[in-house]
């Protein structure tokens, strides 16, 4: 966990509660032309490149193991 820890930064948009909730399904709407939810989208260190994607629900160690898998 620590490795990972060191390699991602976690963002979080709500897109289904809180003030900004439309605005926030809106920009992943358009961005990443996915309204699926949850999403997960894994962006290089400058935010221009995405290096993976998921989406749905997962187990832990599912999420992990996809985590591991981004290059």
């Amino acid at each position: 966990m620590e490795e990972l820890k060191k390699r991602f930064v976690a963002v979080k948009l709500d897109t289904d509660t809180g003030p900004r909730a439309e605005e926030y399904l809106k920009l992943q709407e358009e961005r990443f032309r996915q309204p699926a939810r949850p999403l997960y989208i894994v962006l290089s260190a400058d935010g221009k490149t995405e290096l993976a994607r998921e989406w749905g629900s997962h187990s832990a160690d599912s999420f992990l193991e996809f985590l591991r898998s981004v290059p």
